[in-house]
Parts: C-alpha cells; sequence; structure tokens
C-alpha cells in the first residue's frame, strides 16, 4: 500500500514506428470501416522511477523484428539502450520489468534483463505458450524462444 502514497515519474521512449492502416486502430476491426489512409504507429516502452525503484513496462522490438513478422513499414526511432541512457537509466539501474502481454513488438529485449526479475500475468504466459491460430503471428518462434529462456514472476 506504500506504494500508492509515493511520487513515479514516467518516461515513454518511443523505440520503434510502424506504418499501417488507419482501420487497424479499430476493435474489432471490420471491413466496413476499412479507410484507405496509413499512418505511423509508435511502439513504445516506458520506464517508470520512483520510491528509489526503475521499472520498466515492456521491452519493445527493432524495426526488422516487425517487418519479418507482419512485413508491414517499419523504422527505428532509437535503440533500446540508446533509448534509456536518453533518460539516464543503464539496463543494471532497472529493478524489475512489468510486461503488459507478451506479443512480438513487446519482448524483443527481454534477452538483455537476464537477472532482473519479470512479472507477467500466468495466464498470458500460457496463452502466448498455447499460440491460438488467431494471434499465432504475434507469439511467434522467436517470442516462443524468448519467453521459454526467461524466469517469469506472477
Amino acid at each position: 500500500m506504500e506504494a500508492l502514497n509515493m511520487e513515479y515519474t514516467i518516461h515513454p521512449i518511443s523505440l520503434v514506428v510502424i506504418r499501417r492502416n488507419k482501420w487497424c486502430l479499430l476493435y474489432p476491426p471490420s471491413i466496413q470501416y476499412q479507410v484507405d489512409e496509413e499512418v505511423w504507429l509508435p511502439v513504445n516502452i516506458w520506464v517508470l522511477k520512483g520510491g528509489g525503484n526503475t521499472i520498466l513496462v515492456d521491452t519493445g522490438l527493432v524495426a526488422q523484428e516487425a517487418r519479418s513478422v507482419r512485413k508491414p513499414k517499419a523504422k527505428n526511432v532509437v535503440g533500446f539502450v540508446e533509448g534509456l541512457r536518453k533518460i539516464g537509466v543503464e539496463i543494471e539501474d532497472i529493478d524489475m520489468v512489468l510486461m503488459t502481454h507478451l506479443h512480438y513488438d513487446h519482448v524483443m529485449h527481454l534477452p538483455l534483463l537476464k537477472n532482473v526479475p519479470v512479472v507477467v500475468q500466468e495466464d498470458e504466459v500460457r496463452f502466448a505458450r498455447e499460440r491460438h491460430p488467431v494471434y499465432g503471428y504475434a507469439y511467434n518462434d522467436k517470442v516462443q524462444e524468448i519467453i521459454s529462456n526467461t524466469k517469469f514472476t506472477y
């Protein structure tokens, strides 16, 4: 409960931008709402600092990985380590990684954080390992390799 009284600063870092059709922002994406307009979508990570802790939310990806998954146009904005350094954080400073989910665009830098506790919902790990056909691309072989080599805390 004490954490609720602490002040945190939130630092967003855009690692990559992906060019996608605007209709992909709708849920569920419906053919009736398709528009022929593309937008650049950022792939962000966040660093939370407060109470003497540095918490990383998600780890992002690199443009090459995005292009290999769904073939979108993608370009790097800043490298993972460089992005952290721009806000005064080194990998060794990170106390915890909090994963929102385990899609390819969220996990690609987990291997750089070997000794850092990684928190994620247990159901998400199970879902990622089962690779539902609709979401198979998001939990591809590279993701499977990363999650099989990551010790998660639930």
